[in-house]
């Protein structure tokens, strides 16, 4: 699966998590389990810190259930993560049996209300769950597709209506010691292409004006991406800009090209460890 980006997906039953051993281990993005009904999880808060620390780009995700409503659920979840809401869309863990008789519903609506608040959500759950209390609706390929098979196979069997995915659970016995956690065997995931799609991916999701900008905060002077820009700019917070191009350093330090007041100038949207762009 050289084609493949490596990363991994944890909660509280992950135990204590070294990340920066996960990123010497190759991995360049996690999901961290934020929230299940009503309930934080309660590692989530020392996870999400300890991964933005160690460069990986991050996702939350909130395990649907069916002891309260999907708008509270929703409400909760978004509360949970406040302002720090990660660099990747927000997910929703589709999966729980036996499904309510208006388990989909109830996805729609939670769906609804993060994709509204945030710009984005993506979507968990198996080929299996899905044909038992999903939909065959084509609105919802619209929604990228982190899909649950594990196999040696070269690819994961896709519930329509997608027709791709995004992300692969491809396996939930990798070895926990190795990549850092505390727990013998660790959920593993690809995405589907390099760390730079990663990036753009991250970059595409968020929510913007009705002129496609995005807020900046307050940005230092750099070293340019590249040595031969002359174009890095300082940026005061508050201002909103249109990025048009992506230069990956590493996961730790990630440029954006921006268009602000007739010139462009490159502007770190990640530098080691830090966000300086946040949507609108």
């Amino acid at each position: 699966m050289a084609d493949y980006l490596c990363g991994c997906d944890i909660s509280h039953h992950d135990g204590a998590v070294d990340f920066y051993t996960m990123y010497r281990r190759g991995l360049r993005f996690v999901f961290i389990k934020a929230s299940q009904g009503l309930r934080k999880d309660s590692a989530f808060c020392r996870n999400w810190l300890g991964a933005r620390e160690a460069g990986l780009l991050r996702g939350a995700y909130h395990f649907l259930d069916w002891s309260a409503s999907a708008e509270k659920q929703a409400e909760f979840f978004l509360a949970t993560l406040g302002d720090d809401i990660g660099e990747l869309p927000p997910v929703v863990d589709y999966e729980l049996e036996p499904p309510a008789r208006d388990a989909i519903k109830r996805l729609a609506k939670f769906v609804e209300i993060v994709e509204h608040e945030v710009g984005g959500i993506i979507i968990y759950t198996s080929w299996g769950y899905w044909n038992l209390a999903g939909s065959r609706d084509d609105a919802w390929a619209r929604y990228p597709l982190w899909i649950a098979h594990y196999t040696m196979g070269a690819q994961p069997r896709l519930p329509l209506p997608w027709q791709k995915w995004t992300f692969w659970q491809y396996t939930a016995n990798g070895d926990g010691r190795y990549f850092g956690t505390q727990s013998r065997s660790l959920d593993l995931n690809y995405f589907d292409g390099n760390l730079d799609a990663l990036v753009a991916f991250s970059l595409s999701w968020r929510r913007r004006d009705e002129h496609g900008l995005v807020t900046v905060e307050a940005t230092p002077k750099h070293i340019a991406p590249r040595s031969d820009s002359n174009r890095v700019g300082i940026m005061p917070a508050g201002v909103r800009v249109r990025p048009t191009s992506v230069s990956v350093e590493s996961s730790h330090r990630v440029w954006v090209l921006v268009s602000h007041g007739g010139i462009s100038v490159w502007i770190p949207a990640v530098y080691d460890g830090k966000q300086y762009l946040t949507d609108v």
